[in-house]
């Protein structure tokens, strides 16, 4: 008797095997796209603006990243509200620019 349950169990195990997989694609899907968001070239754009092209907004960050601020917390001040959004997005992508260009974000 014990016997004849078996294919139902490997059915049942094979049924919820494959739920599992589909969500966790599901879930790898969604993460990514959402990561997918931000992107180095964006967030070279928006630090490039602050430090390249507005010359009293690069002198007043020299000064209080020298000074002991946060990199990422002083490019952030001084961009408009919504560029500081995104780069709050991009966090990652923008200390690692911020890297490249000479000045670490604390950590």
């Amino acid at each position: 008797m014990p016997l004849n349950f078996i294919p139902v169990i490997r059915q049942a195990f094979s049924f919820w095997s494959i739920l599992f997989k589909a969500l966790a694609l599901f879930f790898i899907f969604i993460s990514t796209n959402v990561m997918a968001e931000c992107s180095l070239k964006d967030v070279k754009v928006l630090i490039d603006e602050v430090l390249d092209q507005d010359k009293q907004k690069a002198i007043e960050f020299m000064k209080q990243v020298k000074s002991g601020y946060d990199s990422l917390d002083v490019i952030g001040k001084l961009m408009s509200e919504s560029n500081r959004a995104k780069i709050d997005e991009c966090r990652f992508q923008a200390a690692e620019y911020l890297t490249k260009r000479g000045h670490p974000p604390a950590h």
